[in-house]
């Protein structure tokens, strides 16, 4: 199987080639309950965020199910604690998550394609996101959960949500968002105020109650994360082979293993949700990013070039750098991450980008000053996409044809 392979380097990919005609595995499974199913779960494609206590699982058993790519990312390494909770040995302590479940997953069934990598979800090409068929939020954050919301409205995708009761429940859970449509419930229209406010903090995927701890790591016992995992597990397989019964969608499914009780509950669609619901339009645009520039791009996607329209890209703008040697601050007009090299100060010292400089959407000032511009001058790079919009609704232009390779780690 051909892997995607827009995957910036700069985020430190792990990536495991299909290693065909690996023995037993040659020859389609037929496991009960999912007869004929092998072939059709090798042509999927799935993303998960999150490989710790539920995610780390729920990547497991779907390499297990053989299914044909899987990607994987999780910004974290283990510590010693992990030990108890999670799908890692004692030797993992300081490891990155995504490499250890990687090659995890590439060792239980290595005739599947594997992409893992160190890195928050927001930092994963939107190329990437569009192409894979199910999406899986197993992290432990609620701004994780929201924004994968965001972009599954946008990008019209299933986004499915497992998550553990940060209390001595014991109770795992599952919510199935179909984003497809903007009538479904997102992970932000059940949001309080209060939670809003503390969107970032991490509960050490406790997202069913507050957490008691001081966040850092998960408590909940590996039984009630590996119920999660398995109830996450089953609705990707049912979206994946379109079961009837289907999945759950716009449903939470919760599980007390201490009680056995369950409850099936519909996930409300605040009207007043600060999430936008709404769909993204999708242009792709084969020329490479050294023959367009933002006006040649936004007149390919229809858009008249005035000073309303909003532009943004996959990364943030850096529209200033302050020099660590001189101390002046100098315009740099590209897209790029804090940290990354953005230019040369005139004293000749090297200028990083740092949060100060960044913004979401072009400035206006910028954006007169560089609508001529190569977009390859500015950042872009092939395969990713550059979005306008001329008021809520957002129009995103893939740009070039990123490169196929089979190539493994």
């Amino acid at each position: 199987m051909t892997t995607i392979a827009n995957l910036n380097e700069r985020q430190h990919w792990h990536r495991w080639a299909p290693a065909f005609g690996s023995g037993a595995l040659a020859r389609p499974v037929d496991l009960r309950g999912l007869h004929g199913s092998a072939a059709r779960l090798s042509i999927k494609r799935v993303f998960v965020a999150g490989l710790g206590a539920v995610g780390g699982k729920v990547f497991e058993n779907l390499a297990r199910l053989g299914v044909g790519e899987l990607f994987g990312v999780d910004p974290d390494d283990y510590s010693v604690d992990s030990l108890f909770t999670q799908p890692c040995e004692f030797g993992d302590a300081g490891r990155s998550k995504a490499e250890v479940q990687g090659k995890r997953a590439h060792a239980i069934h290595p005739e599947i394609a594997i992409h893992t990598a160190r890195r928050w979800a927001q930092d994963v090409p939107l190329r990437t996101l569009r192409d894979c068929d199910v999406w899986i939020c197993a992290g432990d954050n609620r701004e994780l959960a929201v924004w994968l919301g965001v972009a599954a409205a946008g990008l019209g995708k299933t986004l499915i949500h497992g998550a553990v009761s940060a209390d001595d429940s014991w109770t795992a859970c599952v919510r199935v968002f179909g984003l497809q449509d903007a009538a479904q419930s997102c992970p932000g229209c059940g949001l309080s105020a209060a939670e809003w406010a503390e969107l970032r903090h991490r509960e050490g995927c406790g997202t069913l109650a507050s957490d008691p701890n001081d966040g850092s790591s998960t408590r909940t016992p590996p039984h009630v994360c590996g119920s999660a995992a398995e109830l996450v597990v089953a609705e990707a397989v049912k979206l994946l082979l379109d079961f009837e019964p289907g999945p759950c969608t716009g449903e939470e499914v919760a599980y007390c293993q201490k009680s056995h009780r369950t409850w099936r509950t519909t996930l409300p669609r605040n009207p007043h949700c600060r999430c936008p619901h709404d769909r993204w339009t999708l242009h792709d645009v084969p020329d490479d990013p050294e023959r367009l520039t933002l006006r040649s791009l936004q007149l390919e996607a229809g858009i008249a070039v005035t000073e309303s329209v909003r532009v943004r890209g996959e990364l943030p703008w850096v529209s200033t750098v302050a020099c660590p040697r001189c101390d002046r601050r100098q315009s740099v007009r590209r897209f790029g991450h804090a940290g990354d090299v953005v230019g040369t100060c005139p004293c000749g010292a090297a200028l990083a980008a740092s949060p100060m400089g960044l913004r979401s959407v072009i400035p206006l000032d910028d954006l007169a000053a560089c609508r001529d511009v190569p977009l390859s001058l500015l950042g872009v790079l092939p395969g990713t996409a550059v979005g306008f919009s001329t008021g809520e609704r957002w129009t995103y232009c893939f740009v070039g044809r990123p490169t196929e390779t089979g190539g493994s780690q």
